[in-house]
This record gives structure tokens, C-alpha cells and sequence, in this order.
């Protein structure tokens, strides 16, 4: 956690922003629901600012699941401007009180060097990657899954224009069944700004010619 400062810049992301994934300006953006979202230093990543409850501080986050940037030798100095804006600020109310974020797993900064540049650094689970080059060996339970679902057609290409309140409502039929209502239930209006970006593809699935059961 770093105690952050007002210098970076909040010009609202660019759409068309090609950046992939989740450091791209279209994710941030669309993430309207939980905070604003303004460019992170010269990381190329961004952060999302939220007005705190009952008072008139706001803070900083990294986007949801995880903060991700093309420019990771940038973090440090970010971070560091932060902290040196906020020490000398005059008027503390107009200053985000703090700053948290989630790195991306693949992120070539070691554990070292991520708690030398925040002021708390710890561990938040274990990820795991697949080789794609090696050949796929599903578990048992993937395996009990892929026979319980049965046949299907795997579709992929460009997002239809008219996707968005589809995959929204299937989302939300998600969230219902398995009980999410934190962060992770997106609201409709995010889903519809993610299906507008820039180099969205998706994966839809269907079974026996029914509507799509997957899209991702």
C-alpha cells in the first residue's frame, strides 16, 4: 500500500485504446461502477479513484482482478511520485488517502522488488499457468464436467454490436446462482461498456442449437 498523491493525470481513457486485456483504457472505463479511472504514471496501466463513505477523502485501487501495465519498470517511480505528492500536499481532503492493488501474476517484478516499493506487500494466493506447448491432460473433475455438459459448438470471432445486454444478463444469472455481491457482480452498464471496446473477441458456446451458453 502506498500513501498516493493528485500529480498523475485524470484525462478520462481512450476506447480505442489497443492496450490488451485488463491494462487496456476500454477495461478501466468500464469499471465506471466502482471508481473513475485515471492513467497510472507513465506504467501505461490505470487506477480507479473512489469517494469514500461519509467523509470527503477519496482513495486509489488497482482494477479488478488485477492491475496490469505495459510498462512495470514505471511502477516504482509512480508509486514514489505518490508518495512524495502526498507529503506535500496542503490540503490533505483534496488527496487519495492510500493506494491497493492486485499485480498480475506474470508480472516480471519480483517479490522483492514489489515490497520495495510499497509500503505493505503481501501474497494474495498461488496461480498456476499451463503450457500450451505441452499436451492437455484435464483433471478428473474437468473431466466430470466436459461429460455432464455434452456436446457442443465452440464459436469464436469479433463481439456482435448487440452482445452486450446478452452477455450482461448471462453474468447476472452467474452472480444469482452463486450467491456473488461484492465487487465481482458487475452491473449491466459495464458488461455493455467491455462489448464495445476494441479488439473484443468472443467464445461462445452451444449446446444443440440453443442460445449462447458462454461468452467470455
Amino acid at each position: 500500500m502506498a500513501r498516493p498523491g493528485p500529480s498523475m493525470s485524470t484525462a478520462s481513457p481512450d476506447p480505442a485504446d489497443p492496450g490488451p486485456g485488463y491494462r487496456s483504457a476500454a477495461y478501466a472505463a468500464a469499471l465506471a461502477g466502482i471508481g473513475r479511472a485515471r492513467p497510472f504514471g507513465a506504467t501505461g496501466g490505470y487506477l480507479l479513484e473512489r469517494v469514500i463513505p461519509e467523509c470527503d477523502h477519496i482513495d486509489l485501487m488497482g482494477p479488478y482482478p488485477v492491475f496490469s501495465c505495459a510498462g512495470w519498470e514505471a511502477l516504482g517511480p509512480a508509486v514514489a511520485a505518490l508518495k512524495e505528492a502526498h507529503s506535500g500536499k496542503t490540503e490533505p481532503h483534496s488527496a487519495p488517502v492510500s493506494l491497493t492493488l492486485v499485480t498480475d501474476p506474470v508480472c516480471p517484478l519480483s517479490a522483492s522488488d514489489l515490497d520495495a516499493i510499497f509500503d505493505l506487500c503481501r501474497p494474495l494466493g498461488d496461480h498456476y499457468l499451463i503450457d500450451l506447448a505441452r499436451p492437455l491432460v484435464p483433471s478428473k473433475h474437468h473431466r466430470k464436467k466436459l461429460r455432464r455438459a455434452g456436446a457442443a459448438r465452440i464459436e469464436a470471432g469479433p463481439v456482435p454490436a448487440d452482445f452486450g445486454p446478452a452477455f450482461a444478463a448471462l453474468y447476472q444469472g452467474l452472480a444469482e446462482k452463486k450467491g456473488i455481491h461484492d465487487i465481482r457482480r458487475l452491473v449491466a452498464i459495464e458488461h455493455d461498456h467491455m462489448m464495445t471496446g476494441r479488439r473484443r473477441h468472443l467464445r461462445d458456446a452451444r449446446a444443440h442449437g440453443a442460445g449462447p451458453a458462454n461468452g467470455d
